[in-house]
């Protein structure tokens, strides 16, 4: 009788002990988070932590820019991740599971001191072509532009500006002083000097002070200016599911889409898509359907 209720006893601790850790188990759930970096520093950090407040779920947040984060999403390397870009038609990316979270905005940075509010297409396409090297020709100073872009051709911002603006997706730059491996370093370098000048997303820019953004024929990109399709480079923010998704995840993208996600999107002066309602249209009139992610519709 004694053994019996030994084992009984050892039996209840047992089940205890299985709740327990099941308990911690649910309460450590993690998301992994890793991508673009105007996707991080826009949104995605604003709303992780409401997420985290709201669900005690935690998701950690990395960079790696869009072509990494899409790619190790699509192969289960990361739960989600954020592009400011759609898929290639290739292997590492065909197929991918493609969420349009917000719009942003390709815009032209110069620090904050620098005189120069705005530029044309054309002064922007010489600048980019080398043609115009120095500021003093921009309404500037007499300096010289010291231009940044990213490396490769593939990043979110990188293809995107060559699709768009260029209709090139291998546009070279020659006079480009460096290539940082993000947008972020992008934006911090162009803030360290008036002479600077380079690429990023109204999104994250917008959010540094030592940066301004310029002006595109006369249009600002405001909130409201990408949101009215006013400024001409409008472009899809992206969250890319992995196959795998568990629940936790999907309930991480379920929010971001929410009323209550998207206003945080809006709060984080970034254009939510009851905002941006009609930009599909636009961009397919300007840049071409090929290069938005299908499930993308007004």
């Amino acid at each position: 009788m004694r053994r019996i209720s030994a084992w009984r006893r050892a039996a209840q601790l047992l089940s205890v002990a299985a709740l327990l850790l099941a308990s911690a188990s649910a309460q450590a759930a993690q998301i992994t988070w890793a991508g673009c970096g105007i996707t991080k520093n826009g949104i995605t950090k604003a709303l992780a932590t409401a997420y985290e407040r709201k669900t005690g779920v935690t998701i950690e947040v990395r960079g790696g820019g869009a072509l990494k984060g899409l790619r190790d999403a699509r192969a289960g390397r990361v739960d989600v991740a954020g592009s400011c870009r759609y898929a290639l038609p290739v292997p590492q990316e065909a197929g991918a599971n493609m969420i349009p979270v917000a719009w942003d905005g390709l815009v032209m940075i110069t620090a904050r001191d620098n005189p120069v509010t705005g530029l044309t297409s054309q002064q922007t396409r010489d600048v980019f072509e080398g043609r115009i090297t120095n500021w003093k020709a921009l309404g500037g100073r007499d300096e010289r532009i010291a231009l940044f872009t990213r490396r490769g051709k593939l990043s979110g911002v990188g293809h995107m500006f060559r699709v768009m603006f260029f209709r090139n997706p291998y546009q070279e730059y020659p006079t480009a002083e460096e290539a940082p491996r993000s947008s972020g370093l992008i934006e911090m370098l162009v803030g360290k000097g008036s002479g600077g000048f380079g690429l990023s997303g109204a999104s994250s820019a917008h959010k540094r002070p030592e940066v301004k953004m310029l002006s595109l024929d006369g249009v600002y990109p405001s909130q409201d200016n990408i949101a009215s399709g006013r400024y001409y480079l409008i472009r899809p923010l992206y969250y890319v599911l992995s196959d795998s998704a568990s629940p936790q995840t999907q309930g991480f993208i379920d929010f971001a889409l929410s009323a209550e996600g998207q206003a945080i999107v809006e709060a984080e002066g970034v254009v939510s898509l009851a905002q941006g309602r009609g930009l599909t249209k636009l961009f397919k009139e300007r840049f071409g359907a090929q290069y938005l992610a299908a499930p993308l519709r007004d």
